[in-house]
């Protein structure tokens, strides 16, 4: 990720101030699918939808 295009003011993620590229975000998916830990993320995640 490049921190040059971000804005991030506060940790929480809920800010209105903070910027991410989608750009960024989506290289960040794309290389984290190499780690070993990754399929315990992807499980982690919610299903919308899902009963």
């Amino acid at each position: 990720m490049n921190p040059d295009t971000m804005v991030i003011r506060d940790g929480s993620a809920i800010s209105h101030v903070n910027l991410i590229p989608a750009s960024e975000i989506t290289k960040l998916l794309y290389t984290i699918q190499q780690a070993e830990w990754f399929s315990a993320y992807k499980y982690s995640l919610p299903l919308v939808g899902a009963v």
